[in-house]
């Protein structure tokens, strides 16, 4: 409701000024489609010295349209243009001439800043590279040593054969889960064979 509002005032702000509303019915009826028939009558049509052309152009930009630039439709040439966008007479060739070292050192100055912020953020983002890189780089030393440190589990014969069941039986779950088995002997009583054998043995080297 307040945007319908909204919009009815601003028509009817357009409306009750006389030179708004010729701009905004200048606006409405110009599109690109005309521009092909304007140069058809002018062949300066695309000279920017011709604002009209310039503004027949130019049309279908969004920049250029009445709500973000109405100066731009109601100015009738490029002084007017210049004098209701930028408030102030748009400089002369003399004054070009003479501040156009002034001006070509704020255009470098301009382009060396963006120049600068470009390289910075370039910077950056290498550092932030070799800073992820070195992480990952000491996560797989730090994973090398655990694996060589067997991840604590020692590494005389007992530790190696209780790795060696873990292993086993992780492997053997995933199997069971991957093909179910109709055998009714459980992984420990496996287990507990293959350790009864192997005290065994250590028995046998005793005698």
């Amino acid at each position: 409701m307040r945007h319908r509002f909204d919009q009815i005032q601003n028509a009817y702000d357009i409306l009750k000024n006389p030179r708004r509303r010729v701009a905004y019915n200048r606006y409405s009826t110009t599109n690109w489609d005309q521009q092909g028939q304007y140069t058809q009558d002018s062949s300066s049509a695309f000279n920017k010295d011709n604002f009209e052309a310039y503004r027949r152009a130019h049309a279908h930009r969004t920049n250029y349209s009445f709500e973000n630039d109405e100066s731009f439709w109601q100015a009738g040439t490029w002084e007017d243009y210049y004098k209701m966008k930028y408030g102030r007479k748009p400089p002369t060739k003399e004054e070009l001439d003479k501040n156009k070292y002034k001006i070509l050192f704020g255009v470098v100055a301009v382009g060396v800043l963006s120049f600068g912020i470009q390289v910075m953020l370039a910077i950056d983002s290498s550092n932030e590279y070799y800073a992820q890189t070195r992480l990952m780089n000491l996560k797989s030393v730090q994973d090398l040593q655990n694996s060589v440190d067997n991840y604590g589990e020692g590494s005389n014969q007992i530790e190696r054969l209780r790795r060696f069941l873990l292993s086993r039986r992780s492997s053997l779950a995933v199997k069971e889960v991957n093909e179910p088995s109709d055998s009714t002997k459980t992984f420990q009583d496996e287990e507990d064979e293959i350790l009864v054998k192997y005290a065994q043995k250590r028995v046998s080297k005793w005698d």
